[in-house]
């Protein structure tokens, strides 16, 4: 049986065929696999994204935390500076010295006011 050989003959056209579907094939294969990979680094860039939004989030709420405990000694502490530079009284006596400044200059302008309207009717 070795020396018999069997052949088949194909046609120039359907060979021309069957390798452009096998090279298309190939081209369609080589497209995914290019698609799968930048969905890989897309996937891993994403899980980077996620563990470094976690470490910020961490990082927020400890401080957040830190802020809430020395609200107290903030008061405390603004308190202490407000009452020994005595920045509410000063603050209170600038505001009545301008309401008076103002109720004086009112009764300035009302006394000549009515000198003037006594030397209208005077004129009369």
């Amino acid at each position: 049986m070795k020396g018999n050989s069997v052949y088949v003959k194909f046609e120039d056209a359907d060979f021309i065929q069957a390798r452009k579907t096998l090279l298309s094939s190939l081209v369609g294969i080589i497209n995914l696999m290019k698609k799968q990979e930048t969905l890989k680094e897309i996937q891993n860039a994403k899980e980077a994204a996620k563990r470094e939004l976690a470490g910020e989030m961490r990082k927020t709420n400890e401080a957040m935390k830190a802020f809430v405990e020395n609200i107290p000694k903030l008061k405390e502490e603004l308190e202490k500076v407000r009452t020994e530079r005595g920045v509410g009284a000063e603050r209170k006596a600038a505001k009545s010295s301008e309401a008076k400044k103002k109720v004086k200059a009112k009764s300035k302008l009302d006394a000549e006011l009515e000198e003037i309207q006594a030397k209208l009717a005077a004129l009369g």
